[in-house]
């Protein structure tokens, strides 16, 4: 079992670094292309996409990792389906209405429910190939996301440098892997289609506890996370929140990349065999402590000088915003693939509390300088002290609760 787990994260963390390696290579391209303001606007509409993705599928697809048998795990991904289409055409539904009301909302939000059917997708197979121990394929479809959207984000900025050209790279990135995902998958499809109603309300019965203990968490993971992509373009305008939100992309890549690698991992390990937790805990903690120490603290030291010099003198700022956030994200990057732990366990009521803490924190650190005269750099020290106290919290959580678990 170690074998295997440590395999599937080298194959899955290799593939990644080539994933990784694409942005790298493209942005400074892209910064020069595209103006901070642009970026913000860009920014917002992701999160936004971000959010309606967590809880499209009511975290049935998580439920795919408990499954003990393939006809429930077929009939796991039909359910995941049905629900990712029911989602967008609500949203398509709410759109409308809000155009009809709010007629200035920019036009850009027409293509949301284009972009949460496709990003959804992209999650649900994720989890797919993850259970079929496919981390092969579920690397080769990063880098070809990645690279897909940075080729795409490039030539369209050269024909028009707006917040549209951006949205469509990252729209045919999540095509080209969803296509790829069908093919591979194409036979148990077919038989996720053939799953009759009856056996649909079955499953949601059988694993109702993810979608109520679950999707209340899930929201206020994915609102803790994109609170300050949301509230910046409000209170300091849409320049400071493109430059946060170039900066938390970058500080991102190593939790998206090697951080889920490590968690997918952790997912397939625990879905087999949930003993030796607790030397699992320490080698996983040891490990993501010792590949982000080096990186994050050049970050801190160096940020500015470094933003200046690959991104450009109007990206500069944030390379300041980068120093202030590298604490709190290498804390991060090493705890927040642990709750893989939490969901296993089924301790989703965990995690619900933990979210629920974090959320209310980052509101609270972002609008609290605001309030008392302060600037977005102050907001942003806020934010970062408390979300590094938030996630030190939660690996003593987890530990705590394997402790438990292995008397």
């Amino acid at each position: 079992m170690k074998t295997s787990f440590l395999r599937n994260v080298f194959v899955s963390s290799g593939s990644t670094v080539l994933a990784q390696m694409v942005p790298f290579i493209f942005s400074p391209i892209i910064t020069r292309i595209y103006d901070p303001e642009v970026y913000g606007e860009y920014n917002t509409f992701l999160a936004t996409v971000t959010v309606l993705v967590s809880i499209s599928m009511f975290r049935f697809d998580f439920a795919i990792f408990t499954a003990r048998k393939e006809g429930e795990r077929i009939g796991l991904h039909g359910l995941c389906l049905l629900l990712i289409l029911a989602s967008a055409t609500f949203s398509l539904l709410i759109i409308s209405i809000v155009y009809l009301f709010a007629p200035g909302v920019p036009s850009i939000y027409w293509l949301l429910p284009v972009l949460l059917l496709m990003a959804a997708n992209t999650q649900l197979f994720n989890q797919i190939f993850i259970v079929n121990n496919e981390f092969w394929a579920n690397g080769k479809r990063k880098v070809m996301q990645s690279l897909t959207f940075n080729l795409s984000a490039t030539g369209l900025g050269f024909l028009n440098a707006n917040s549209l050209s951006l949205i469509i790279g990252q729209a045919m990135s999540h095509v080209i892997v969803t296509i790829y995902s069908f093919r591979l998958f194409a036979g148990k499809l077919k038989e996720a289609r053939r799953v009759s109603k009856a056996e649909l309300k079955a499953l949601s019965r059988q694993f109702g506890e993810f979608p109520k203990k679950g999707v209340m968490s899930t929201a206020l993971n994915a609102f803790g996370s994109q609170s300050a992509i949301f509230l910046i373009p409000i209170l300091f305008g849409l320049g400071p929140a493109g430059l946060y939100g170039f900066t938390v992309k970058l500080l991102y890549l190593p939790i998206q990349f090697i951080g889920r690698s490590i968690s997918d991992s952790l997912f397939q390990r625990l879905s087999e065999n949930i003993t030796g937790m607790k030397r699992l805990f320490k080698m996983t903690t040891l490990s993501l402590f010792g590949l982000g120490i080096i990186p994050f603290s050049v970050l801190y030291f160096f940020g500015v000088d470094l933003f200046n010099f690959f991104f450009g003198e109007k990206w500069a700022e944030a390379g300041a915003y980068a120093s202030i956030l590298s604490p709190f994200f290498l804390v991060r990057f090493v705890f927040s693939p642990l709750i893989s732990f939490l969901t296993v366990l089924n301790k989703l009521s965990i995690e619900l509390r933990f979210n629920a803490i974090f959320l209310t924190g980052q509101l609270v650190a972002l609008v609290l300088p605001y309030l008392m005269g302060g600037t977005v750099i102050e907001s942003l020290i806020y934010t970062s002290v408390f979300g590094a106290l938030a996630y030190l919290y939660l690996g003593f959580l987890i530990l705590r609760i394997i402790n438990q678990a292995e008397k």
